[in-house]
C-alpha cells in the first residue's frame, strides 16, 4: 500500500492539491495524509471537494497532535511544519510512508518504494551534494551520505524500534530549538548510519537540471554523491519525482519561470483551478547572478567564483 503524507499552511494549499492529484494519478490506491497548520475551513472544504473528483480522501492531522510539547526557534522563514516528519511513528501506524514536500510533484509510480528492500536502514532518500564541511554542522560524519529532506521514506516499523522519535526530540531540544539545517540536519544526524539511497529520479531537484555530474560534485565539493551520469540523466528524462525548490529556477507558480519541468505542475494547476494566475515574481538578485556568471564563463572561473563566495560552507 502507498501511503503519502504532507504538512503545511494556508499558504501552500493549492500546491499541495497539485501535488496530491499527481499522486492519485499515478498511483490510484494511494492512501494521503495531511498534517495541517491552521489550515483554514474554506481551504479543507477545498481540499475535499478537488480530492472528491478523483474518488479520493485525505485524513487530516492537527500540527499540534504530531509534534511534541517543544520550544522552537520561530525566527527561521520555515514554518514549524517543516518539523512534523520528524514525528510520524507515532502518529501514524503504517509500516512504511513517503512523505513530500508541497512543492514536489509524482510522475510515475511509487509503488518500487513501498516493495523495495530497506534491509534495516530507517529512512530512504536522494542525496544533496554536500561538502564535509556542510555535514560537519550538523554532526554528520564525512563520506556518509545525506538526503535531501524534502521527499523522504520512512520505514516506521524500524523507525519506532530504534526509537528515533526521542532521538530527533532530543537533538532538537540540545539545540534550543533550531538544530543546524533544520529537520534535515535532525533527520540525517539522528539517522546517520541507517539512510537507504534512492535513485536520483526519486528527486529530481534544480542542480541535475543545472549541471551535470561531473560539476554538481566539483562545485559543491560533494564527498558522498552519486557516481555515474547515466542515473542524473534517467532522472531527467524519467523522473518519478520532481522537486521545484526555490533555487536556480522560478517556481512554476511564479512567472517567469522557465523550470524545464514546469508544466508537470502547471497543466495539473489548469486542470483544477480555472483562470490560473501565476503571481509575478523575480528570482533573487543572487540566483540571478548566479545564473549570469554560469552562462557567461567558462565552467574553471565560475566554480573558483562560486568556492570563494561559499568558502564558509566548501
Amino acid at each position: 500500500m502507498v501511503n503519502v503524507v504532507y504538512a503545511c499552511n494556508d499558504g501552500y494549499v493549492r500546491q499541495t492539491i497539485v501535488s496530491m492529484v499527481s499522486v492519485i494519478e499515478h498511483n490510484p490506491m494511494a492512501e494521503l495524509y495531511l498534517i495541517s497548520d491552521g489550515i483554514s475551513e474554506e481551504n479543507r472544504r477545498l481540499v475535499a471537494k478537488k480530492l472528491e473528483k478523483f474518488g479520493k480522501q485525505v485524513r487530516i492531522l492537527e500540527l499540534e497532535d504530531v509534534l511534541p510539547e517543544i520550544h522552537f526557534d520561530e525566527g527561521d522563514r520555515h514554518p514549524k511544519t517543516v518539523y512534523a516528519k520528524l514525528f510520524l511513528g507515532d502518529i501514524i501506524r503504517e509500516k512504511r510512508i513517503l512523505y513530500l514536500d508541497s512543492d514536489v510533484i509524482v510522475t510515475g509510480s511509487l509503488e518500487p518504494l513501498f516493495t523495495r528492500k530497506m534491509e534495516g536502514k530507517t529512512i530512504g532518500g536522494v542525496l544533496m551534494p554536500y561538502s564535509s564541511k556542510l555535514k560537519k554542522r550538523v554532526g554528520c560524519a564525512p563520506c556518509k551520505p545525506y538526503i535531501c529532506d524534502g521527499v523522504v521514506l520512512f520505514d516506521l516499523e524500524t523507525w519506532r524500534k530504534n526509537g528515533r522519535t526521542e532521538g530527533c526530540l532530543d537533538y532538537i531540544r540540545r539545540h534550543q530549538g533550531k538544530p543546524p539545517m533544520l529537520s534535515e540536519g535532525t533527520l540525517n544526524h539522528i539517522c546517520q548510519d541507517e539512510i537507504e539511497v534512492l535513485e536520483p529520479k526519486y528527486n529530481l531537484m534544480p542542480s541535475m537540471l543545472m549541471y551535470n555530474l561531473k560539476q554538481i560534485r566539483t562545485l559543491f565539493r560533494a564527498d558522498c554523491y552519486y557516481e555515474r551520469q547515466e542515473e542524473l540523466d534517467e532522472a531527467k528524462e524519467k523522473p518519478v519525482m520532481v522537486h521545484f525548490m526555490n533555487e536556480l529556477y522560478n517556481r512554476p507558480w511564479f512567472e517567469p519561470c522557465d523550470h524545464p519541468m514546469k508544466e508537470e505542475y502547471r497543466k495539473r494547476y489548469k486542470q483544477l483551478f480555472e483562470n490560473a494566475v501565476y503571481e509575478n515574481q523575480n528570482l533573487s538578485l543572487n540566483t540571478r547572478l548566479t545564473r549570469i556568471l554560469r552562462d557567461i564563463l567558462p565552467f574553471p572561473i565560475f566554480k573558483k567564483l562560486y568556492h570563494l563566495k561559499h568558502k564558509e560552507i566548501l
